[in-house]
């Protein structure tokens, strides 16, 4: 299975709505790994 890497990246406090939305398509291609920054 292929692992599928996104960044996350965030303001302190809460994460932005896209990362959400790459880990589902992400999820859909192969095993989501997010890295956050």
């Amino acid at each position: 299975m292929t692992k599928i890497l996104f960044l996350v990246d965030h303001d302190g406090t809460k994460v932005a709505k896209t990362p959400g939305e790459l880990g589902t398509f992400a999820k859909r291609a192969g095993s989501a790994v997010g890295v956050i920054l």
